[in-house]
């Protein structure tokens, strides 16, 4: 919704908000960008993903949020253009900051880049953290240009080699970073954000333990630290090898349904969302194995991370993917989905086989990957 600043609702209003603890005013400043903006959106988390816009007059905007806690959030500067801009301009035009409770003055000079955040107590050490992940983007371009030359040279076996081994490599340097800064900023929040977001993917719980418990005692027994306890806990006991562990979700028609109700069959237990282009990019390949295999012991058990709001989406991505041939289920909790919380998943899509006695045998199988360990294992 559009804000138009009046200045004695704007009091009363923060008169009336200061008794909470999650009010949040954020005054901005744009007047020397050398892009004109005209209008700011806030994105933010208020116990869901939240976000607001607001018009700029006079270079100055300002907003006015209740946040459920200190998190990250993105403010997104709009130019008149705004609509037809490529990804990589548009990308410079966004600023992430750590928003906290209370007044915030962030200030942008000459680029979007050039920002100064004050009233927010750990935003330097979020800014610090952010260009170690620039430093990691750089690191990642340069593979990536390593395979493009490999290919453009014919050197298709040495690219085929460094494109095995993006995400390995993608996982270390995420990994050492977020390590490495948590053993540095033991007692900011900031470190947390670290080790959750940057532990791997699958999440590498091993690696980001010794790290974890090194924080302050007051960080680790913070709500978000025993978020992360548990994470780190629950990815102790997935892996090749391992027992998968069971869980109950309803079904799209609310019908209860557990991963131990498969034990007989090779079934593929994979976590997405109607939102996630990558795993509806899967869905082509899932079918292809289902019905190849569906008659031969295999199932799959689709869960949503979608959240309650977004139960139609949810509902019209299966019938638009045609996945509705095999079960799918959600709680319809978002991120908090319980059975997402228990695979301790650190993004989407992320998926396990379990072979028929409930042991995870292979995680993470995209494209032909999925189908060529069936017909290992079933084609005989």
């Amino acid at each position: 919704m559009k804000k138009y600043l009046n200045f004695i609702l704007l009091i009363i209003t923060i008169s009336a908000s200061a008794q909470k603890g999650n009010h949040l005013v954020i005054r901005g400043d744009v007047s020397k960008l050398k892009d004109h903006i005209e209008e700011v959106v806030l994105f933010y988390s208020n116990n869901n993903h939240s976000k607001d816009s607001c018009l700029v007059k006079d270079g100055k905007y300002m907003f006015e949020v209740e946040i459920a806690k200190p998190s990250v959030g993105i403010l997104t500067f709009r130019t008149q253009k705004g609509k037809d801009l490529s990804f990589e301009i548009a990308e410079k035009l966004r600023y992430r900051l750590y928003l906290q409770p209370g007044e915030m003055t962030v200030t942008s000079r000459d680029s979007v880049s050039n920002t100064t955040v004050t009233g927010s107590k750990w935003n330097a050490d979020f800014q610090e953290y952010q260009q170690r992940q620039k430093k990691i983007a750089e690191l990642l371009a340069a593979y990536q240009a390593s395979m493009t030359k490999q290919k453009a040279a014919g050197d298709t076996v040495k690219a085929a080699k460094l494109e095995a081994n993006f995400q390995k490599y993608y996982d270390s340097l995420r990994i050492k970073n977020a390590v490495d800064f948590a053993l540095s900023h033991r007692n900011s929040p900031i470190a947390l954000d670290a080790l959750a977001s940057g532990g791997g993917y699958p999440f590498n719980g091993e690696q980001i333990k010794p790290a974890f418990e090194s924080l302050s005692p007051s960080i680790q027994n913070s709500e978000d630290g025993k978020r992360l306890k548990e994470k780190i806990g629950n990815s102790l006991r997935i892996g090749i090898g391992k027992m998968a562990p069971d869980f109950v979700q309803p079904d799209t028609a609310g019908v209860a349904v557990s991963l131990s109700s498969f034990r007989g069959k090779y079934v593929l237990v994979d976590f997405w969302a109607n939102w996630c282009v990558f795993c509806r990019g899967e869905s082509p390949h899932m079918i292809k194995a289902f019905e190849k295999y569906k008659d031969r012991g295999f199932a799959i058990l689709s869960v949503s991370v979608d959240k309650k709001e977004d139960r139609d989406k949810w509902l019209k991505a299966i019938r638009d993917d045609g996945t509705g041939r095999w079960a799918q289920v959600a709680d319809l909790k978002g991120n908090d989905n319980t059975a997402a919380r228990l695979y301790a998943v650190s993004g989407y899509p992320t998926s396990y086989l379990v072979d028929p006695d409930g042991k995870i045998i292979a995680m993470n199988l995209r494209g032909e990957e999925l189908i060529n360990k069936l017909g290992e294992l079933l084609d005989h």
